[in-house]
């Protein structure tokens, strides 16, 4: 395949601007973390006698740059993008070959999802990304250190805290509950270590609320009191624009709220399947890649696991 050159100009499609502004925030955010936090803050500690772990520093950022989670955020996003205030449109044809020359193997990896946000941006029943269960989706478990979604599937892992079970996104973060913030270290109290208390996920905040009354409590609808401020579109028509009636009758439910009710195998098996990952399904979308695309899915893909995170459609009589 010839080398794709796109200027940055006002014809480059929005998600591959977006995606240029997202690839210079995570180098900020990596010269942040190396000069600024790392190398200005940590690293004088230890003339103070602080013993500073160089290499958890070194694998925390390897482990994120090199999972592909800053390409897994995109569609983590765009899933839950009807609970926040974010207009992101869909990749196109054109797309898809600059992001499969620029990260062999996207296609088939994040391909499906995004030709079903096109199709699912629409308004109407049964669209919303979030609860249908046609595309394989998984939504992510959130862990309760960092609070970041559990992307990189096969470093997820639970453990219980004084009674209770929580879930993290690695063994880092577990630790960091765990042991490190725990009220005694090593034989020492830490009465003055701060406390992973209190209400920390927005999930288990709205667990049992419709998805429509939620959208209107977060205060993410304009003034005409009906449409939403977040559209999966950047279409401006208004018969294009989602209105809390086209999300009404989903109820949200809390994947850690959730997965403590479960019996000991249920969740085994529930975590056993998570860090396996899952397969957004092709459906009828499987033939829509345009004759011009050099992108193809792979034969033999594994089928998607079914999510009992999944928020679930309740009628109107329930």
């Amino acid at each position: 395949m010839s080398r794709l050159v796109v200027p940055y100009s006002t014809k480059v499609p929005m998600a591959r601007r977006r995606w240029r502004v997202l690839q210079k925030a995570v180098a900020h955010i990596a010269a942040r973390i190396n000069e600024d936090y790392y190398r200005t803050y940590m690293l004088p500690l230890e003339k103070y006698g602080i013993k500073i772990h160089h290499d958890d520093v070194s694998a925390a950022w390897d482990r994120m740059s090199r999972s592909s989670t800053i390409i897994r955020w995109p569609s983590s996003s765009r899933s839950a993008g009807r609970l926040n205030f974010w207009r992101i449109e869909a990749q196109k044809d054109k797309d898809f070959e600059w992001f499969e020359h620029k990260y062999p193997g996207w296609y088939n990896e994040f391909g499906n999802f995004y030709k079903w946000y096109e199709k699912l941006s629409k308004p109407g029943p049964h669209q919303t990304i979030l609860f249908n269960q046609e595309t394989g989706y998984v939504y992510p478990h959130r862990c309760w250190s960092c609070m970041v979604p559990a992307l990189i599937r096969e470093d997820f892992c639970v453990d219980e805290v004084e009674g209770k079970l929580y879930t993290y996104c690695s063994e880092l973060c577990r630790w960091t509950h765990k042991v490190a913030f725990a009220s005694e270290y090593e034989g020492r109290a830490t009465p003055a270590m701060g406390r992973f208390s209190g209400r920390r996920e927005w999930e288990e905040c709205y667990h049992g609320w419709d998805l429509a009354d939620c959208v209107k409590d977060l205060g993410f609808v304009r003034n005409d009191g009906k449409t939403m401020i977040s559209q999966p579109h950047l279409r401006f028509d208004d018969k294009d624009m989602w209105t809390l009636d086209n999300i009404r009758g989903f109820k949200l439910q809390s994947p850690l709220t959730l997965i403590r009710a479960m019996s000991p195998a249920d969740r085994a098996k529930h975590i056993a399947d998570y860090k396996a990952g899952f397969k957004n399904q092709p459906g009828s979308l499987a033939v829509t890649v345009s004759p011009g695309c050099a992108c193809r899915a792979r034969p033999g893909a594994r089928a998607s696991l079914t999510s009992v995170l999944s928020v679930r459609k309740v009628s109107s009589d329930a």
